[in-house]
Protein backbone atom coordinates (compact mmCIF):
# COMPACT_ATOMS: atom_id res chain seq x y z
CA UNK A 1 0.00 0.00 0.00
CA UNK A 2 1.20 3.04 -0.84
CA UNK A 3 1.80 6.35 1.20
CA UNK A 4 -0.96 8.41 -0.56
CA UNK A 5 -3.59 5.25 -0.28
CA UNK A 6 -2.44 4.95 3.30
CA UNK A 7 -3.13 8.42 4.53
CA UNK A 8 -6.06 8.92 1.83
CA UNK A 9 -8.83 8.80 4.51
CA UNK A 10 -11.27 11.97 5.87
CA UNK A 11 -9.64 11.07 9.56
CA UNK A 12 -6.45 12.88 8.06
CA UNK A 13 -8.05 15.76 6.60
CA UNK A 14 -9.60 16.49 9.91
CA UNK A 15 -6.85 16.17 12.20
CA UNK A 16 -4.66 18.05 10.46
CA UNK A 17 -7.48 21.00 9.69
CA UNK A 18 -7.98 21.07 13.29
CA UNK A 19 -3.74 21.17 14.14
CA UNK A 20 -2.33 23.07 12.22
CA UNK A 21 -4.00 26.40 12.51
CA UNK A 22 -3.64 26.74 16.31
CA UNK A 23 0.09 26.23 15.02
CA UNK A 24 0.06 28.57 13.27
CA UNK A 25 -1.16 31.10 15.44
CA UNK A 26 1.23 30.43 17.99
CA UNK A 27 4.45 30.62 15.49
CA UNK A 28 2.72 33.75 14.29
CA UNK A 29 3.04 34.33 18.06
CA UNK A 30 6.80 33.82 18.29
CA UNK A 31 7.40 35.65 14.95
CA UNK A 32 5.55 38.85 15.40
CA UNK A 33 4.93 39.68 18.73
CA UNK A 34 6.99 37.35 21.39
CA UNK A 35 8.58 40.49 23.67
CA UNK A 36 4.65 40.56 24.30
CA UNK A 37 2.61 38.24 26.56
CA UNK A 38 0.75 35.58 25.46
CA UNK A 39 -2.44 36.68 26.70
CA UNK A 40 -1.84 40.13 25.34
CA UNK A 41 -1.43 38.20 21.75
CA UNK A 42 -4.20 36.06 22.29
CA UNK A 43 -6.51 39.29 23.69
CA UNK A 44 -5.50 41.06 20.34
CA UNK A 45 -6.99 38.47 18.27
CA UNK A 46 -10.06 37.23 20.00
CA UNK A 47 -11.46 41.07 20.89
CA UNK A 48 -9.70 43.41 19.17
CA UNK A 49 -10.96 43.63 15.08
CA UNK A 50 -8.66 45.29 12.98
CA UNK A 51 -5.66 45.13 10.83
CA UNK A 52 -4.01 43.18 13.61
CA UNK A 53 -6.49 40.43 13.31
CA UNK A 54 -6.17 40.13 10.22
CA UNK A 55 -2.12 39.89 9.96
CA UNK A 56 -2.62 37.15 12.76
CA UNK A 57 -5.79 34.84 10.91
CA UNK A 58 -3.34 34.96 7.57
CA UNK A 59 -0.75 34.36 9.20
CA UNK A 60 -2.03 31.43 11.33
CA UNK A 61 -3.39 29.63 8.29
CA UNK A 62 -0.06 29.59 6.45
CA UNK A 63 0.81 26.02 7.06
CA UNK A 64 -2.63 24.74 5.89
CA UNK A 65 -1.70 26.77 3.35
CA UNK A 66 1.27 24.66 2.66
CA UNK A 67 -0.10 21.56 3.47
CA UNK A 68 -3.05 22.24 1.11
CA UNK A 69 -0.32 22.45 -1.84
CA UNK A 70 1.13 18.86 -0.96
CA UNK A 71 -2.06 16.88 0.15
CA UNK A 72 -3.96 17.71 -3.60
CA UNK A 73 -1.36 18.61 -5.77
CA UNK A 74 1.59 16.68 -5.11
CA UNK A 75 0.27 13.43 -3.48
CA UNK A 76 -3.20 13.88 -4.98
CA UNK A 77 -4.99 12.53 -1.77
CA UNK A 78 -8.70 13.71 -2.91
CA UNK A 79 -10.57 12.25 0.75
CA UNK A 80 -7.85 13.92 2.83
CA UNK A 81 -8.00 17.32 1.04
CA UNK A 82 -11.38 17.24 1.11
CA UNK A 83 -11.91 17.10 4.62
CA UNK A 84 -9.20 19.19 4.87
CA UNK A 85 -10.69 22.16 3.05
CA UNK A 86 -14.05 21.57 5.11
CA UNK A 87 -11.97 21.87 8.06
CA UNK A 88 -10.14 24.96 7.22
CA UNK A 89 -13.36 26.83 5.84
CA UNK A 90 -14.98 26.28 9.03
CA UNK A 91 -11.79 28.70 10.61
CA UNK A 92 -12.53 31.21 7.49
CA UNK A 93 -16.07 31.49 8.55
CA UNK A 94 -15.47 31.48 12.25
CA UNK A 95 -12.98 34.34 11.55
CA UNK A 96 -15.82 36.25 9.25
CA UNK A 97 -18.12 36.36 11.60
CA UNK A 98 -15.84 37.50 14.44
CA UNK A 99 -14.36 39.70 12.10
CA UNK A 100 -17.84 41.92 10.69
CA UNK A 101 -20.32 41.25 13.76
Amino acid sequence: MAFTEKYDKPIYGIVTGLILPPIGFFLSYLVKFYPRPFAYYFWEYFMVKGYEQTQIFTFSMLPSLFLFYFILFRWKMEVAGKTFVGVSLIYVIFYMYKSFL
